[in-house]
């Protein structure tokens, strides 16, 4: 066969998808004719006889691939490639893919052409068309490998955009509320495996809006940074913990309002004098804007697990204390003090109603629609539990923290199971179809085996696909019990039910366990759709909620949508699937379906009705036939 016999057709000039072809090889026709196959098929070669070579080459960007002759290739050559390219080659060659070429006359195949520095190998010879073959494979695998690292490290810089936007005050750099409450979780299960105190300090600061009134924002801005400062530096007063790894955490709540948390609680009355201390040190006067001002605050406190045993609770109770606190006026500070006698035979009376509601039948479920605004159809129904007590509609913010307490929420949950399923079936049998019926599921409810028995005998008993039922947890779910939460998760989605995670963003989960849930459908908590329009910060949440759930392929639904400016800014982040007063308020199984009639109308109001907007819808209809 003579030099040029199967060399491949020429490609049209053009500029090569990839970086260039460097060549490595010894034999000096052979090196010549392979340069020119592989420059006739469009790649761009850079060639050298030796090792040596590589110092004298100046690569345009990083190689596609080096081709290294297998006599050159001896051990330790590629530290020795290193060592001649100097920084070009760590910049160009480091990481590439190496094909190495064999001699057919050796016999046998080179102990490096199976070590870890080799790719692939190629028996030298003349056949050009099958070397440009296996450099076009090599070429494009590579290329998958690097959009493969490069989406791997779009979505690491998401969830650390994602973490940072929902742990961390914009302001202050401090932790924000949701950052507090999820390591005051971390801190009081640590107390109860351990037995000791964990104590929580709210700190507000007293007639700030004067200087917002008199300086303007930037300085009321300025005077919170430096009052942070403050607390910081004293916050080595409450230091008592014999591990040091169980530091204070000073975090800033919304406004001018701090908290502060001590994993390892000092005995309450060795409390009183670090707090007042910190009390004084916001009083020492600031100076703002070249002007002296004068800044002080209250403080109240909570201890567990005298005063609570959940983070939540405890930071309430210490904003109760801090209440009572501003009433003895500046630099005060209060423990939290239980409830008065009269409000505790009040709460133990509703206490006792629950016990007897469900056998009363009182309660009741509403179904608030969840659309697809672009689309304008139905997407599903949220079951809302509501409980009718002596001619009283209770709020769930009343009931349903009692429940949980008293540890009626699991029995409600059962019912509301039995309940949603039976109606989904009465639905079917009148012939109106809803796509799915999503019920909420409390976080301890997930900790009873039973929990999936009970979904798998309402399906059973009124005979649905398993997927027209949908159960819903919030993120407290994984800080309890990771592992028994996704036992639970498991065996429902064996039952093919359908899975969504309410209220995300608000920051009591890592990221890390998203990937590791058997979800299809993320929820937007209200609170951040609620800022959209009036804060950054918040709609820069919204957005990298919206961008992580489509890069985990996860439907996003934003909850609690009350404006057109609210949906609209959703449609603007491609979040389609919306739920909210805007398109429906939670009505009656019986009203269901005038209120599904209304939603094409609801859905035109949230998009604008515009021929652009119409245009989408069309498009993405069009787009949901073809798949």
């Amino acid at each position: 066969m003579n030099d040029m016999t199967g060399f491949p057709p020429a490609w049209p000039a053009g500029v090569p998808e990839h970086g260039p072809i460097v060549l490595v090889d010894g034999d000096a026709d052979w090196r010549a004719q392979a340069e020119q196959a592989l420059r006739a098929r469009g790649h761009e070669v850079v060639a050298c006889d030796a090792l040596a070579g590589l110092a004298r080459m100046r690569l345009p960007r990083p190689a596609a691939l080096l081709i290294v002759d297998a006599a050159l290739a001896v051990p330790g050559w590629r530290a020795e490639a290193g060592a001649a390219g100097g920084p070009a080659f760590d910049a160009g060659l480091a990481d590439c893919p190496v094909l190495l070429v064999v001699d057919a006359r050796e016999g046998r195949l080179p102990e490096q052409a199976l070590d870890g520095e080799t790719t692939d190998f190629f028996v030298r010879s003349r056949h050009w068309a099958l070397l440009v073959d296996r450099v076009r494979r090599q070429c494009r695998a590579a290329r998958v490998e690097r959009e493969l690292r490069s989406r791997h490290d779009e979505r690491a810089r998401l969830e650390q955009d994602m973490e940072r936007l929902i742990s961390v005050d914009a302001l202050t750099g401090l932790p924000n509320r949701n950052r507090f409450l999820a390591l005051c979780t971390e801190a009081v299960s640590e107390a109860r495996r351990a037995g000791h105190q964990v104590a929580v300090v709210a700190i507000d600061l007293d007639r700030f809006a004067q200087i917002n009134e008199s300086l303007g924002q930037v300085a009321g801005d300025e005077a919170i940074c430096l009052v942070a400062e403050r607390l910081g530096r004293g916050l080595a007063r409450l230091a008592g913990s014999p591990d040091p790894g169980r530091d204070p955490v000073l975090a800033r709540l919304p406004g001018d309002a701090f908290a502060v948390l001590l994993p390892w609680a000092l005995d309450p009355w060795r409390l009183d004098e670090p707090v007042d201390a910190l009390l004084q040190e916001i009083a020492r006067p600031l100076t703002i804007a070249g002007t002296e001002c004068f800044v002080t605050g209250c403080a109240g406190i909570a201890l567990y697990p005298r005063d609570g045993d959940a983070a939540g609770l405890l930071l309430s109770h210490a904003d109760s204390a801090l209440a009572d606190a501003k009433l003895r006026g500046s630099r005060s500070y209060r423990w939290y003090a239980p409830l008065p006698h009269a409000d505790a035979r009040a709460r133990l009376k509703r206490v006792s109603g629950l016990h007897k509601a469900l056998e009363r039948g009182e309660f009741s479920l509403s179904y608030q629609p969840c659309v697809d605004v672009v689309r304008g159809t139905l997407i599903g129904v949220e079951a809302l539990a509501r409980w009718r007590h002596e001619d009283e509609i209770v709020p769930p913010a009343e009931f349903v923290p009692l429940a949980e307490q008293s540890g009626l929420i699991v029995p409600i949950g059962e019912w509301a199971v039995r309940e949603a399923s039976r109606q989904i079936r009465a639905w079917r049998d009148a012939g109106l179809r809803v796509p799915k019926v999503s019920v909420n599921i409390s976080t301890l409810h997930f900790e009873k085996p039973s929990l999936a028995e009970t979904v798998r005998a309402a399906i059973d008993a009124h005979r649905l696909e398993p997927g027209m039922l949908e159960i819903e947890l919030t993120e407290s779910c994984m800080v309890r019990d990771f592992g028994r939460t996704l036992g639970a998760l498991q065996a429902l989605r064996d039952l093919g039910v359908s899975l969504s995670l309410d209220d995300f963003g608000t920051g009591y989960s890592s990221l890390a366990y998203l990937t590791r849930l058997p979800i299809g459908k993320l929820k937007v908590d209200r609170s951040f759709v609620r800022m959209l329009g009036t804060s950054t910060q918040g709609e820069a949440v919204v957005r990298a909620i919206v961008a992580l759930g489509r890069s985990l392929r996860l439907q996003v639904l934003a909850e609690g949508v009350e404006t057109v400016a609210q949906a609209r800014a959703l449609l603007g982040m491609k979040c389609h699937a919306m739920q909210g007063f805007l398109l429906s308020r939670p009505v009656g199984a019986a009203q269901l379906p005038e209120a599904i009639d209304r939603i094409v109308e609801r859905c035109r109001l949230a998009s604008g009705g515009s021929p652009s907007a119409r245009r989408v819808r069309a498009a993405a209809t069009l787009q949901g036939v073809l798949q």
